[in-house]
């Protein structure tokens, strides 16, 4: 099954803490295609490196690598990295990597969470919210995105859509 990462550990326990080199993003499209590399069947994530955006936003934890969340949905390009549907990350990586699998699969619930808030107009709208966001990714969680995203940029990190 693809949560079985064991010896690997899932850590979604809410964090505040800022990217930094080394740190994998996730970088959705519009149509929530997620951006990744391949190396001999195994996933390779953007790095903070390749994309420096500070409004990125920490989701969670496998063993000792942390995996944010880049808020701008515009496409990135960057070599031998293409956009992947769910459906083709699970049939076209290898079960011998379940844990980036997994990764990705978090990720990208993740990300349809945020953007499904934001579409009901509940998610990242601060005082506005209504702090379900916040029980399902840990306390705090609905201002800190608040904070680092002005209202124009959080519905169009969904496409344009959310946001009031």
């Amino acid at each position: 099954m693809i949560q079985d990462i064991s010896p690997s550990r899932l850590r979604n326990e809410y964090f505040d803490c800022r990217p930094k080199d080394g740190d994998r993003i996730f970088i959705f499209n519009k149509d929530g295609k997620v951006l990744l590399g391949e190396e001999n069947g195994r996933i390779i994530f953007p790095d903070y490196s390749d994309i420096k955006d500070e409004k990125c936003i920490y989701l969670f934890s496998v063993d000792d690598e942390r995996f944010f969340l880049s808020p701008d949905n515009s496409e990135h390009v960057k070599e031998g990295f293409e956009y992947y549907t769910i459906r083709e990350v699970r049939d076209k990586f290898s079960d011998e990597f379940l844990k980036e699998i997994y990764a990705v699969f978090t990720g990208a619930d993740l990300n349809a969470l945020f953007c499904d808030r934001l579409e009901e107009g509940r998610g990242c709208a601060g005082a506005e919210g209504d702090g379900k966001l916040a029980a399902a990714h840990g306390e705090g969680h609905v201002a800190l995105i608040a904070e680092r995203e002005e209202p124009a940029e959080r519905g169009a990190r969904c496409g344009g859509r959310g946001g009031k």
